[in-house]
């Protein structure tokens, strides 16, 4: 495809690609350009200290780590932890709360032991609890977790081994909390507790009347999956102290979605649970925790707007409000502050995760060279080429539209039989170029035609990364989520060439449907020109909350490889850990298939060939060899 330039791009400079790619505006502090035009990374947000992302790029390569690399900056998951502990306790100078904040992280959101060990050692100044929903995660968090007060929050469906499993752990000195998401659980939780002589710690998740807004508005409200209505809240009381139990109720808990985009919603899910803590706690309930649940958002696109991918408002501001509900109500019922809970995973761990692979190929409708005339040349041709010649701004919706009708009647002269392959062929890529040229007039000219709206996604080049879509970024393709993606080099020249991303997977939806783009979410991209000179690495950002758990096998493309990256006293950067990717041979065995009975099938396949197909003892010997060596091999592309 032939680049789209403009005057400015021959003054371009770090500061156009920052508002191309809105890095200041996603980036949280964390990423920048330098005067290199490289990605810049600065792990801790209040010290100088920064990561030329394209040189470590480099450095890894040279340790002959392959593509995709997963880049984990283990100081921003620290300054995340610290970001969000500092902003509760500046709410709670502000607004005189005397209720404590107790910051905890749902496993869920990356479950990566690394991750969580991360998470528990940089928290523990915080006093960082956990919360599970499973009992593998159960499992985990027991095992990991110090022996301290910290928090272990249980949500989800729970069974007999579940909640006796949480008790005992309670039995040893965990500070294990049960949330009730239906009422069979209390029941097994009166029931354990009674045969394991322990005191339950109980919560109650809520259905509130608020609900969010966007992609997760149908997780929360009446119909939402988890959680009991407010009469079978009261239900709960009556149980309880029926069994004299009613001092184990300590807790309420809601949820009304994962990235909340609108702080009404979150003011508004606020005063309600202040009302039912101050009901309750009238009622003579001791509840001491509010669990604000998760919901933290993140502005992926870079907007600040209510957007589904962006929030409207700060971490700050989200404190501030959590608290200021809160403490407003507890004055006006002459009410103790109860402690606060937040759930907030995404928040904490979307940062401090980037994908970076490389360009292994890139195609354009308008590739090949424009035909020329000949005596043989169809009329459609003729005609078509003459349009291309002719055009200019007077003319161009017009001849838009003849080039059109041209290419509609060859399709069916084709179709009926009345034209060749080759002369279809020559006319297709006419057509294409003609609607080029129409493009880039329309552009400098600043045609506004609505029948050329589409026409930047229609010649769009693929870029081919790399990676697998399903593996790495699945949210892109499940729920449409914008990622800022990135090139990590460049960013001091003009990106001319407007394309769209497609994996390496054998799937039609192995391609990104959107991108940020200026001052909108848009369904193309801009890059630069590739050559066979240098490597082009494109980074995908803001891929740390679920992004990795969440990948699935599609075409056995498995785990990639990763590293750690941590900044040492002298603020260098360090290779802390690297965590291999999935091998053909270990992907194969998540679906039944055993590398020796592989080859030792393959062993007898190829006797079969040299005994009847004539090959060479020797051939089959390379063969099998190779064969063996290849099963040890990355899942990805190779050098």
């Amino acid at each position: 495809m032939e680049p789209f330039t403009d005057a400015s791009h021959a003054d371009w400079d770090k500061a156009d690609s920052d508002r191309v790619y809105r890095i200041t505006r996603w980036g949280g502090g964390y990423y920048g350009i330098n005067d290199d035009g490289h990605i810049t990374v600065k792990p801790r947000s209040d010290q100088s200290a920064e990561v030329d992302l394209r040189l470590l790029v480099d450095e890894l390569r040279q340790r002959r780590i392959r593509f995709p690399i997963l880049i984990r900056f283990m100081d921003i998951l620290s300054d995340r932890i610290k970001a969000l502990a500092d902003c509760f306790q500046r709410a709670r100078k502000t607004f005189d709360f005397s209720g404590e904040y107790h910051p905890v992280f749902p496993i869920k959101v990356n479950q990566q032991k690394q991750v969580v060990s991360a998470m528990i050692r940089s928290g523990g100044t915080y006093r960082m609890g956990l919360e599970v929903g499973s009992k593998p995660e159960l499992m985990a968090v027991l095992a990991l977790s110090p022996n301290d007060d910290s928090l272990i929050i249980c949500n989800g469906y729970k069974d007999t081994e579940f909640i006796r499993t949480a008790l005992l752990a309670r039995q040893m000195g965990s500070n294990v909390i049960l949330v009730v998401e239906q009422l069979a659980e209390l029941h097994t939780i009166i029931s354990v507790a009674g045969d394991l002589n322990v005191v339950p710690s109980i919560g109650v998740r809520i259905k509130l009347n608020t609900r969010s807004e966007g992609q997760w508005a149908d997780t929360a409200g009446d119909c939402s999956k988890f959680g009991l209505r407010v009469d079978e809240v009261v239900t709960v009381t009556d149980i309880l102290s029926d069994h004299n139990m009613l001092h184990a109720f300590n807790l309420i808990h809601f949820h009304i979605g994962s990235q909340i985009s609108n702080i009404q919603n979150i003011k508004l899910a606020m005063t309600e649970v202040s009302r039912v803590y101050a009901s309750m706690r009238k009622m003579g309930i001791e509840i001491r925790y509010v669990d604000i649940g998760g919901g933290l958002g993140i502005d992926y696109d870079g907007t600040s707007s209510r957007n589904a991918f962006s929030v409207n408002y700060s971490m700050q501001e989200y404190a501030d409000d959590v608290v200021y509900s809160l403490k407003h109500v507890c004055e006006l019922e002459n009410l103790t502050c109860p402690d606060i809970i937040t759930e907030s995973g995404r928040a904490l761990t979307a940062h401090f995760s980037v994908l970076v692979t490389d360009v292994v190929d890139r195609s354009s409708p308008v590739d090949s060279a424009i035909p020329e005339v000949s005596t043989t040349s169809s009329e459609q041709l003729k005609d078509l080429l003459t349009l291309h010649d002719e055009l200019k701004a007077e003319n161009c919706r017009e001849h838009y539209q003849d080039a059109l009708y041209i290419r509609k009647e060859s399709i069916n002269l084709f179709n009926m039989g009345y034209m060749a392959l080759d002369e279809r062929s020559q006319i297709e890529c006419a057509f294409w170029h003609t609607m080029n040229k129409v493009n880039r007039i329309r552009r400098s000219e600043h045609l506004t035609y609505h029948e050329f709206d589409t026409l930047d996604k229609l010649l769009a080049c693929t870029y081919t990364l790399n990676f697998s879509l399903f593996q790495s970024v699945p949210d892109s393709w499940a729920i449409k989520q914008v990622f800022p993606i990135v090139p990590i080099q460049r960013l001091n020249e003009a990106p001319e060439i407007y394309c769209t991303i497609a994996d390496i997977t054998c799937d039609s939806d192995g391609r990104v449907c959107r991108y940020i783009g200026g001052d909108e979410v848009s369904d193309i991209l801009r890059l630069h020109e590739i050559s066979n000179d240098e490597a082009y690495y494109v980074g995908f950002f803001l891929v740390g909350a679920y992004q990795e758990i969440l990948g699935d096998l599609h075409n056995l493309f498995g785990e990639i490889n990763a590293v750690h990256v941590e900044l040492d006293e002298n603020n260098a950067y360090r290779i802390a850990h690297r965590i291999k990717g999935d091998s053909i041979s270990e992907i194969l065995e998540y679906v039944e298939y055993n590398a020796k009975e592989l080859i030792e099938q393959m062993r007898s396949k190829l006797e079969s060939c040299v005994d009847n197909n004539g090959v060479s003892v020797a051939e089959a010997a390379r063969f099998l060899a190779y064969f063996e060596r290849a099963l040890h091999g990355y899942t990805y592309l190779g050098d």
